[in-house]
């Protein structure tokens, strides 16, 4: 987003995890990734004699889908917004941290606005890559552990999200400090801004992986990040740069 832009802050987005490439390979490797043995891809119309093409999820490309819904949704809003991953490949959390400093640095000294870091993700239940199926269901919300400008901003997406997502349960923090976001020391909450890692539900989970690969379900879920971030908007951040 460069023109006429009105927002009172600057939003960076990550996409947890690569993408497909233009030969058709996952830029994840082995990870991130489940393979549901047996149970048809829905988006796979199978012909006479055809093999059966079985569902597999990669999270980064559904971390990637919805990454971009959002942008375009900010950018019509003429919210300020940028990504801090390559769309392709799985960019180490260094990098992607190292550039998120640097948008820092830069934004402070020509606008003096704030800035807030939104990564997102989906949750996986176990190391295995294949089979039926695992149980867990659910979405989470982390902050860096300790209490900072980060908290606020996660509880409003957490609040957003229990209204648009009824039918899902929201895995909230109930044995720390009481609030909506879990605490983790994940390397990309330690960029230098508030920041959050949303985890939209379990890709392991075949319920959910249908979800996940609905485009419908991905308009709904970018859309509950966008609201979250209109209310942001309003917010006054304390942060020391």
């Amino acid at each position: 987003m460069q023109d006429q832009l009105i927002s009172k802050k600057k939003y960076l987005l990550d996409a947890g995890h690569g993408g497909i490439n233009s030969n058709g390979r996952y830029t994840s490797g082995e990870k991130k990734k489940y393979h549901f043995v047996g149970i048809p891809d829905p988006r796979h119309e199978t012909k006479e004699g055809e093999k059966q093409k079985d569902l597999i999820i990669y999270e980064g490309e559904i971390n990637r889908n919805i990454v971009a819904r959002v942008c375009s949704l900010l950018d019509a809003k003429n919210i300020d917004n940028t990504i801090i991953f390559d769309p392709v490949e799985d960019d180490s959390l260094a990098m992607r941290r190292a550039k998120a400093n640097s948008i820092i640095v830069k934004e402070r000294a020509r606008t003096g606005r704030d800035l807030v870091l939104i990564s997102v993700h989906c949750n996986a239940s176990g190391d295995k890559l294949s089979g039926k199926g695992r149980k867990a269901r659910g979405a989470e919300i982390y902050t860096l552990r300790g209490e900072d400008a980060s908290d606020p901003i996660a509880e409003v997406f957490g609040k957003k999200f229990k209204t648009a997502f009824k039918e899902i349960k929201f895995r909230a923090d109930t044995w720390s400090d009481g609030d909506l976001d879990k605490e983790a020391n994940f390397g990309i909450l330690k960029a230098k801004l508030p920041s959050i890692l949303i985890e939209v539900e379990f890709y392991d989970n075949l319920d959910a992986a249908k979800l996940l690969i609905d485009p419908a379900f991905i308009e709904k879920v970018a859309k509950w990040i966008v609201k979250s971030i209109l209310a942001v908007e309003k917010m006054e951040i304390k942060w020391t740069y």
